[in-house]
C-alpha cells in the first residue's frame, strides 16, 4: 500500500468542507425494535436502545454493532492505535487465505493500515490489506480522508466512527475549515478511550496547528508514556514545539533521537538543524543541513541556513553563491532579504545597500520583530534611517513587542553611547551586564560606568574580567582603563609597559593610546598618541584625542586635520559631524 506523506510536508490539499466522497453508510442505521450491545474500548461494553432516532437509508439495515465479530482484545489493540498494538491486531486475525476473511475483517484490516498510514507515515504496513465492502461508514470516512473531506455522516456512537473522519487534519495543505469539528469528534474519541495513543496523538497535532503548545505537550506526552522511543512522528512534534518554545536542547535531542531510527528523516534533520544552529552548533547544523539539500537541494530555507553559518566563517564568496542560487527562487522571502543585508553590512561593507534591502525588508514584513531588529542594526551601523525609522526607535518597536530582547537594548546602548547620552545607556547596561556572559555587552557597561564617574563599579566588573582571562588582550584593555580611571595610575602604567613588548600592533596602539592619559607633560602625551597611530593609523580614539587637544588650544586647522580622519572612519556618527560642521565655520571666519 501506497503511503501518504507526514503532515509537516508542504502539498496541495483538496478544499471541499463537507463529506461527499461516500454516501451515509448503512452501518450508521439502527435496527429496529431490540437492545443491542456495542463495543466501546477499553475492553468494556454500553447497552444502547434501538428506539432511539433511526436514520432512514435505501442501503440495507445492519446493526451498529459492526465489529462484533472481532475479539475485544484485539479490538483494544486497534484503539490504543500505537504502531505496534496495530501490527499485533492485525496479526491476530491474519488469515493465509484473504478470500476466507469476513467483512468486518476486512473492515478492520483496512482501517488499522490507514490510521498507520495517516498517522504514523515512518512505520511500514507488514500486512496484506484486503479491500473492504463499499457501504460502510469506517471505509466511507477513510475514503474522505483520502481526498481532503471531513466525512460528516458518521455517527460517532463508537471509538472508530467518531475519530476516523478527524484523520483528515494530518493531510497536507490548509485543514483549518475542519478543526472544531475534529475537536468534538477527538474529544468523543477519548471519552471512549482516553489512553488511546492514536487519540492522544491527533488531539495533540490538532492542539499543534492550532498554535496550543502546552495542550500538544501535555497530549503528546500522554500518548508516549509507554512508547516514546518508538515513534518517530511523537518525538519530531514535540521536537519541533521545543524548538518553538525556545528548549532547543530538548528539540535536539528529541531530533536526535528519531535520526538514531531513521539517519534521513527529513523533519528530524530540519527541526535537528534549527536548533542546533540556535544552540550554536555550528558543525552539526552544516551536517543537517547538507544532508537536506541532498534530497530537496531547492530547498532555500535551508540553504540560507547554510549560508549564515558559512558567514559566521567569513566565507562570505560561498556564502553570496548560495544567496544567488535562492535569489532566482524567491528574492522577496523574509529569510532571504535578512540574509542578505547582513551580507552586504558585513562583507561589501555597503551600508547604503544593506539600508536599502533592510527597508525592502520592513516595507513586505512592516510587523516582524526580526525583520525590524536587523534594520534596527542597520540603522545603527550607518546611522541612516530605515523607512523613516531611527535606530533607536526600530528598537523600541521589537521592544514594544518583546521586552526583553537584549540586541535590541544592546543597539539602544550602543546608540546612547554615541550620543554621549550615558544616563539612558547605564539604565539598560546595567540591568543586562548583571547575569550576561556576552563580552562585548560587558566592556560597554565598563565604558558606560567610568563615563558617568562610576569607578568603582567599572573596576569591580573589569577585575572579574581580568581574574578570569589575563591572557587575553581585550580584556587587558578594559582593565587598563578601569585602573586608570579609578587613579590606579601606577598599576596602570606598570601594566603597560609589561604587556607593550609582546602585544600585537592593534593592542599597542591601544596601550599607547591609554598610556597617554598617565603622562605628566604635553610632549609626552603627544608622543604616546603618535606611537599609537604610528601601530594603528586608523585608531579612531586617538585621533579624537588628538582633535580635542588641538581644539583646547584653539588650534581650529590642525583640530579638524585629525576630526575629519575620525569622520571618515565613522561617518555616520552624528556627535562628530556637528562637531566637525562647528570647526568648519570657526575656520570660515
Amino acid at each position: 500500500m501506497k503511503k501518504t506523506a507526514g503532515f509537516f510536508s508542504v502539498a496541495a490539499a483538496a478544499s471541499l468542507f463537507f463529506s461527499c466522497a461516500s454516501s451515509p453508510s448503512s452501518d450508521s442505521v439502527v435496527s429496529g425494535g431490540t437492545k443491542e450491545t456495542e463495543y466501546v474500548a477499553d475492553n468494556s461494553f454500553s447497552e444502547k436502545s434501538s428506539e432511539e432516532t433511526v436514520i432512514k437509508i435505501s442501503a440495507p439495515v445492519k446493526s451498529k454493532k459492526f465489529f462484533s465479530s472481532i475479539d475485544s482484545k484485539t479490538m483494544e489493540l486497534a484503539v490504543e492505535g500505537s504502531p505496534q498494538s496495530l501490527a499485533q491486531a492485525a496479526k491476530n486475525i491474519h488469515k493465509a487465505d484473504v478470500d476466507s476473511y469476513s467483512d468486518q475483517e476486512k473492515v478492520f484490516l483496512y482501517m488499522c493500515a490507514k490510521i498507520m498510514e495517516y498517522a504514523w507515515p515512518s512505520e511500514r504496513i507488514t500486512w496484506e490489506v484486503p479491500q473492504p465492502p463499499t457501504d460502510n461508514q469506517y471505509a466511507g470516512a477513510l475514503e474522505s480522508v483520502q481526498n481532503g473531506i471531513y466525512d460528516l455522516s458518521t455517527n460517532s456512537s463508537d471509538f472508530f466512527s467518531a475519530i476516523l473522519p478527524a484523520l483528515v487534519i494530518l493531510k497536507d495543505g490548509d485543514m483549518s475549515a475542519y478543526y472544531d469539528r475534529a475537536k468534538t469528534d477527538i474529544e468523543k474519541a477519548l471519552s471512549f478511550s482516553k489512553s488511546s495513543v492514536f487519540a492522544n496523538y491527533l488531539y495533540g497535532v490538532l492542539c499543534y496547528k492550532q498554535g496550543n503548545y502546552d495542550d500538544a505537550r501535555k497530549y503528546l506526552n500522554a500518548a508516549v508514556k509507554r512508547f516514546s522511543p518508538e515513534i518517530s512522528e511523537i518525538n519530531i512534534l514535540l521536537a519541533e514545539i521545543g524548538y518553538l518554545q525556545g528548549d532547543y536542547k530538548k528539540s535536539l535531542e528529541l531530533s536526535e533521537s528519531v535520526l538514531k531510527k531513521n539517519p534521513q528523516h527529513r523533519n528530524a534533520l530540519k527541526t535537528g538543524a534549527k536548533s542546533a544552529y540556535a544552540l550554536g552548533d555550528d558543525a552539526k547544523t552544516e551536517n543537517y543541513v547538507v544532508r537536506i539539500l541532498v534530497t530537496e537541494p531547492e530547498n532555500t530555507e535551508y540553504t540560507l541556513l547554510r549560508a549564515k553559518i558559512l558567514m559566521k566563517r567569513q566565507d562570505y564568496v560561498r556564502a553570496s553563491a548560495l544567496l544567488d542560487a535562492c535569489a532566482r527562487i524567491d528574492d522577496t522571502s523574509k529569510e532571504y532579504l535578512l540574509v542578505k543585508t547582513s551580507l552586504q553590512c558585513d562583507w561589501n561593507k555597503n551600508y547604503t545597500l544593506a539600508s536599502q534591502t533592510a527597508a525592502k525588508a520592513c516595507t513586505l514584513y512592516p510587523s516582524d520583530v526580526d525583520v525590524l531588529l536587523v534594520a534596527a542594526r542597520i540603522a545603527s551601523v550607518s546611522g541612516e534611517k530605515i523607512n523613516g525609522f531611527t535606530s533607536i526607535q526600530l528598537s523600541q518597536k521589537v521592544l514594544a513587542d518583546r521586552p526583553n530582547s537584549v540586541e535590541a537594548k544592546k543597539i539602544c546602548i550602543i546608540e546612547y553611547v554615541k550620543t554621549e547620552e550615558y544616563s539612558k545607556a547605564y539604565a539598560l547596561s546595567s540591568q543586562l551586564s548583571s547575569d550576561s556572559a556576552d563580552r562585548e555587552l560587558l566592556f560597554v557597561h565598563v565604558d558606560v560606568c567610568i563615563a558617568l564617574n562610576k569607578t568603582a563599579e567599572a573596576l569591580t566588573l573589569a577585575s572579574k574580567l581580568y581574574n578570569a582571562s589575563s591572557s587575553d588582550e581585550e580584556v587587558q584593555v578594559v582593565y587598563i582603563k578601569a585602573l586608570i580611571a579609578s587613579s590606579q595610575t601606577e598599576n596602570a602604567y606598570n601594566l603597560i609597559n609589561k604587556l607593550l613588548d609582546s602585544a600585537s600592533s592593534k593592542t599597542k596602539s591601544v596601550l599607547f593610546y591609554h598610556r597617554s592619559f598617565l603622562r605628566s607633560t604635553e610632549d609626552l602625551i603627544l608622543q604616546d598618541l603618535r606611537s599609537s597611530l604610528t601601530n594603528n593609523p586608523r585608531n579612531k580614539e586617538a585621533l579624537y584625542r588628538l582633535y580635542k587637544i588641538y581644539y583646547n588650544k584653539k588650534d581650529w586647522r590642525r583640530a579638524q586635520y585629525y576630526l575629519k580622519q575620525v569622520v571618515a572612519l565613522d561617518p555616520n556618527n552624528p556627535l562628530y559631524l556637528k562637531k566637525n560642521a562647528e570647526l568648519s565655520r570657526l575656520l570660515s571666519k
